[in-house]
């Protein structure tokens, strides 16, 4: 089993040494005032932060900030007693869940000075049965050629020609957040990452542990759908990128605590460096009636596990989730955190384009469009519980076949920044100039990422204010001309075709200047694809160049 490194799980301290399965009467979350007298700085954040993560923060203009530094210890140690623990905390909320058996723990902690709201999030002793809400299961067994029956997944939105120019997630990191991934350690499926370290690290943030493989499968079902590589069964859309396995969902039960799992895990993979969060969960109603969501809290901003969705997509983050399956349920509507503006929700259709019954409706309480896009959530081809391949539906599966398509993109374009690759994703689906609440923007394209790759990124650098880019391709330097509007520090990259920095410079530009840059510190690069990113207050432009032999 691959474990994340010893220096990021110092960095969360915040997991409690105790386990959930005490049945601890309560579980409170605490937010407090403030973050003052922290050990940490802005100016040093590989204190808490990865060299990734900071990397993504420069690449897309992401200040880093104290929202960025983890809570205050001596606050969260101040309320820990003889029958309290802490349980999962959130640097992005200033917010630290306790367990406990004290009746009076509201009472004991609300006046202390730092202490700014206390809400109930659990109540333990009782747990239901287990559900699947966004799964629906069909046991059969597939074949047919090299992509199997996953074929028809893939090829509905054309990604498969992303694969055929070679684009296949390598260099991408996506997060999985979900209520376990049984025995995905011992199924063949999956040993190509694990055999190639592509499954770069665990947690489950309910059990406290980094044994993922022992819980629910349906997190296993869910990576196959992305990652599973089966050849003439089942290959996922993004069979080469690395993978982190997060649990965050108790099946066994449904409060708002699992909101606060996986806004902990989503700080984790901010913190790592991950590209793509892909979550085929959804919260609305739960155990305890009086902790439920109404419709009008799907705007967006108000249930917690959205607001820590927005705040994910800040820091330079993609969140993909399910639209959930309500649509033949009397709520009917999408559920938390797909209500998002920057969440990417994706409904369910079927083989044949028809939008699934079960797939949840928009719009957002407040009037946006949603879903985002459809993609096959019906029959999907996934890897099931037995370890053989068979077929489910729900917006479960139809989440997690866009994150690999969109990883594969990402990919190809490794410049773009999430806002550019969530633009693109609803700019080239079907549906884009009459979006509805059924089908949002409709089922993307991705064979559109050659025009992307290939030529649009000419009009955009056009428009932008890179011209007379010259010799491209290049043997030991690049010439091109830039003009700004405005007195600036202008950002220049060079990228290898996996996304990886090779070269890094920063220019001071009076305003209105127009100057010939010189790259002249390319001859020692290996011949093949390249990408130059120059970062301008008026936008990103980007140019793909090729290195000669």
């Amino acid at each position: 089993m691959v474990k994340i490194k010893n220096i990021l799980l110092i960095i969360f301290t915040f997991f409690a040494i105790g386990s959930f399965a005490q049945n601890y009467l309560y579980g409170y979350a605490v937010e407090f005032t403030d973050k003052n007298n922290s050990k940490y700085n802005i100016d040093k954040p590989l204190e808490f932060l990865s060299q990734r993560a900071i990397d993504r923060r420069q690449r897309m203009n992401i200040q880093i900030t104290e929202q960025d530094f983890p809570v205050n210890s001596f606050y969260t140690d101040s309320i820990i007693n003889n029958i309290t623990i802490l349980h999962t905390t959130s640097k992005w909320l200033n917010t630290s869940v306790f367990l406990t058996n004290n009746t009076h723990f509201i009472n004991d902690n609300i006046k202390l000075t730092f202490v700014k709201s206390i809400k109930l999030v659990y109540k333990g002793g009782v747990y239901l049965k287990q559900n699947n809400r966004h799964s629906k299961w069909e046991n059969q067994e597939l074949d047919s050629d090299y992509y199997g029956n996953s074929y028809s997944q893939i090829s509905m939105c054309n990604a498969h020609k992303l694969h055929e120019k070679g684009f296949k997630g390598e260099g991408i990191q996506i997060a999985v957040l979900d209520g376990g991934f049984f025995n995905a350690n011992k199924i063949s499926g999956f040993d190509t990452l694990f055999l190639n370290n592509r499954i770069l690290g665990t947690w489950d943030f309910v059990s406290h542990n980094t044994n993922v493989y022992d819980d629910d499968s349906h997190g296993m079902t869910v990576l196959s759908a992305i990652g599973g590589n089966v050849p003439y069964k089942l290959v996922g859309t993004a069979p080469e990128a690395s993978y982190y396995l997060f649990r965050t969902e108790n099946v066994s039960s449904e409060y708002p605590i699992e909101e606060y799992n996986w806004i902990a895990a989503a700080e984790m993979s901010d913190s790592l460096g991950v590209d793509i969060i892909t979550s085929s969960l959804g919260y609305n109603v739960f155990d305890d009636a009086s902790m439920n969501y109404s419709y009008s809290d799907m705007n967006g901003k108000t249930t917690v596990i959205s607001i820590g969705a927005e705040i994910a997509f800040s820091k330079g983050m993609l969140v993909v989730n399910s639209a959930g399956n309500e649509g033949n349920n009397n709520w009917y509507y999408l559920t938390a955190p797909s209500d998002a503006k920057n969440v990417i929700c994706v409904g369910a259709v079927d083989k044949n384009k028809h939008i699934s019954t079960f797939s949840s409706r928009g719009p957002s309480a407040d009037g946006r469009i949603k879903p985002d896009v459809v993609t096959q959530g019906v029959a999907t081809t996934i890897i099931m519980s037995n370890g053989k391949v068979g077929s489910g539906s729900g917006t479960s599966y139809s989440c997690p076949v866009l994150t690999g398509m969109i990883a594969c993109l990402w990919q190809a374009i490794p410049t773009y920044s999430n806002k550019q690759i969530l633009n693109l994703v609803k700019k080239y689906s079907n549906r884009y100039e009459m979006p509805d609440n059924i089908y949002g923007y409709g089922i993307p394209d991705f064979s559109k990422a050659s025009f992307i790759i290939d030529s649009s990124v000419n009009k955009e650098i056009e428009e932008c204010g890179i011209e007379k880019l010259y010799p491209n391709p290049f043997v030991d330097k690049i010439n091109f001309h830039l003009k700004v509007k405005n007195a600036q520090d202008v950002k220049i990259f060079i990228y290898d075709a996996k996304g990886v920095e090779i070269l890094t410079k920063n220019i001071y530009f009076n305003a209105n200047s127009y100057n010939l840059i010189v790259l002249n510190e390319l001859s020692s690069l290996q011949y093949g694809c390249y990408y130059l990113s120059v970062i301008t207050k008026e936008g990103t432009l980007i140019e793909k160049i090729i290195k000669n032999k």
